[in-house]
C-alpha cells in the first residue's frame, strides 16, 4: 500500500555574518506514502508553457507535525507544492495531500 518513499521539506530562509540571506530546504519527515496521480494541464505565459501535474498522497499520521500548504512534498519523481491536506479517517491516523508539480514543457 505505502510504497512510495516521500520527504516533507520546510524552506528557509538563513542570513550570514554579512547580511546575505539564502535559502535552503530542511527535511521535516521522511515516510512511506501512497501516491496517486490527478489530471495534467498545459498552460502559457510569457511564451514559455508549463506542465502542471498533480498528485494525491496519503500516509500515516507524523506526531507533533503540522503538514500545510506552505510546505513540500519531494519523491522520485521531483518536487510537490502542497496545496491541501485533509484528514483521511475520523480517528486522526492517516492523512491526504493534494499536490502540483509545475515543469517547464519543452
Amino acid at each position: 500500500m505505502f510504497n512510495d518513499f516521500i520527504e516533507i521539506i520546510q524552506r528557509r530562509s538563513t542570513t550570514d555574518d554579512e547580511a546575505f540571506s539564502s535559502d535552503q530546504d530542511v527535511v521535516l519527515a521522511s515516510v512511506r506514502a501512497e501516491k496517486s496521480y490527478g489530471s495534467m494541464t498545459e498552460t502559457q505565459a510569457n511564451d514559455a508553457t508549463f506542465a502542471a501535474q498533480t498528485a494525491v498522497f496519503r500516509f500515516r499520521r507524523i506526531p507533533g507535525l503540522r503538514v500545510e500548504p506552505s510546505l513540500f512534498i519531494t519523491d522520485a519523481a521531483g518536487r510537490y507544492n502542497i496545496t491541501a491536506v485533509d484528514e483521511v479517517s475520523g480517528r486522526g491516523m492517516y492523512i491526504e495531500v493534494l499536490a502540483k508539480k509545475v515543469t517547464s514543457s519543452g
